[in-house]
């Protein structure tokens, strides 16, 4: 890395880590921020291309998704052309975000593609920011591209080359312009040797880093052989295959700069046949595992409705349930109405128990009082008299001389 260091009085600003999409910055940025550099708090998590996450500031991602939007662009940043200068606001945002960024007085940076398309841009606001720069081969880029299955390179795969060109060479030009804070480096020589790589952005740029962690995961890291994947690109683009050798070059790579053997037309032929058979074996296994994924989707479905039909037969057992738990519930309530009512039985035979034995008590009072003896006379005399009266009345006359007689 042909480098030049920057005065020793000069403070560093802030770390931009950016390349081209697909290149490394992740596993670049993970390194980084593993060592020391104060990536952000709000980091843009994992997905299926980036199973550790992308390590990008949000805030970043979306000022520059809605700074593209703003000029017209496609918000992936798949941009070839120049961009004309952003609106005042966009400034005003800017500086916003790095104050908040550079409040926590720490080395600070961060970690997003689309900076690449506005290097002028922030490098204007942050004329004391150091860049790390990460590259790889175009054939490879594009090949994780369209292994990732963005629509854009479905509908024009050459596109995948000329969106590379666009930023590297932005990349390039920026070096060039302003070589005392820019370190480059291709991400095959950050998976060989990370400390070396890391030894030099900390002499070349003088910033307070720590070493790369020990959990560096280059395995992680997606690194396919397309093996005519250079010949290719260069008889297609040569500009890329130019621009590739420029970043090698500055990266410290000097061999790239060799004259390479050109690639006839029969050669690149050959290369054609090869890649049309690779892609129709390729097609065979697909419709393969398509079929295999409709039988499995049909066993889904299949499962689907047996676990349908368990469902319900689990909702109508759950059903009856409830309704033995209230018919339980009632019969308690009912045992509990019917244990009250003999328990009031209870106590109404023993209070009638006891009348009785008082009504004992006094008839045998009475017997012995001879009571019940003058009782008994009275009831049979009046009885045998044909007109019962109450004890000591007298008869009443039978007529009506007898009733004068009486009044």
């Amino acid at each position: 890395m042909t480098i030049a260091a920057p005065p020793h009085d000069q403070s560093p600003g802030p770390l931009v880590i950016c390349g081209m999409h697909r290149s490394g910055t992740s596993l670049t940025a993970s390194l980084f921020g593993g060592a020391g550099v104060n990536l952000g708090d709000r980091l843009f998590g994992a997905n299926v291309g980036n199973s550790l996450g992308h390590f990008e500031d949000v805030g970043f991602l979306e000022f520059h998704m809605r700074a593209l939007h703003s000029l017209g662009c496609n918000n992936e940043g798949y941009v070839t052309r120049s961009l004309p200068p952003l609106a005042d606001e966009f400034t005003a945002e800017a500086r916003q975000i790095i104050a908040d960024r550079a409040a926590a007085g720490r080395l600070w940076g961060w970690k997003e593609p689309r900076t690449t398309l506005f290097l002028d841009f922030w490098d204007q606001l942050l004329p004391d920011a150091r860049y790390v720069f990460v590259f790889r081969n175009p054939w490879d880029v594009a090949d994780s591209l369209f292994r990732r299955g963005d629509a854009a390179f479905v509908v024009d795969p050459r596109l995948a080359i000329e969106i590379w060109v666009a930023y590297n060479r932005r990349i390039a030009d920026f070096i060039h312009r302003h070589p005392s804070r820019c370190v480059a480096f291709e991400i095959s020589q950050l998976i060989a040797d990370p400390d070396n790589v890391f030894e030099m952005v900390r002499s070349r740029l003088h910033l307070p880093i720590g070493s790369p962690p020990d959990s560096f995961r280059n395995d992680l890291f997606g690194r396919e052989c397309n093996l005519h994947g250079s010949a290719i690109v260069r008889a297609l683009v040569p500009e890329a295959h130019d621009v590739y050798q420029r970043l090698r070059f500055v990266a410290g790579e000097p061999a790239a700069m060799t004259d390479e053997a050109p690639v006839d037309a029969t050669t690149l032929a050959g290369y054609a046949v090869e890649e049309w058979a690779r892609a129709s074996r390729a097609a065979v296994r697909e419709r393969k595992l398509h079929a295999e994924v409709t039988t499995i989707l049909a066993r889904e479905q299949d499962l689907s409705t047996a676990l349908t039909a368990v469902t319900a037969d689990r909702d109508q057992i759950s059903q009856h349930l409830l309704n033995a738990t209230a018919d339980c519930d009632r019969l308690a309530r009912e045992f509990e109405i019917v244990a009250a009512a003999r328990l009031r039985l209870e106590t109404e035979c023993r209070r009638l128990g006891s009348s009785n034995e008082q009504l004992a008590d006094d008839l045998a009072r009475a017997r012995k009082s001879g009571l019940m003896r003058r009782f008994v006379h009275w009831i049979s005399t009046s009885l045998a008299a044909g007109r019962p009266s109450r004890p000591g009345q007298a008869a009443a006359p039978r007529d009506d001389a007898g009733r004068r007689a009486a009044a």
